[in-house]
């Protein structure tokens, strides 16, 4: 299974502002958009990434372990983009 950087960086965006509005508008996506693809990453998974029981919106342990596995693919996807652009 594999995730895109931009399903990784709403996982981010939704874990930093516990709250699916304002991670949407983080990511300047829509709310259902950001719902949509939250979906199809806990469906591919057979989990469930956040508790949404409340608010804020909590991560699961498992959403909990991984978080920084997808902090640092996003970050080396921004040393790539930096340095493809280094000699530019």
């Amino acid at each position: 299974m594999r995730f895109t950087l931009r399903q990784l960086e709403y996982l981010v965006a939704i874990a930093e502002e516990g709250d699916l509005r304002q991670a949407a508008a983080r990511c300047r996506i829509t709310q259902a958009t950001l719902n949509a693809q939250l979906a199809k990453m806990e469906r591919t998974l057979g989990l469930s990434l956040f508790d949404r029981n409340g608010q804020p919106v909590r991560p699961t342990p498992v959403c909990r372990r991984a978080l920084p596995q997808a902090r640092r693919a996003l970050e080396a996807a921004e040393r790539f983009a930096d340095a493809v652009h280094e000699d530019r």
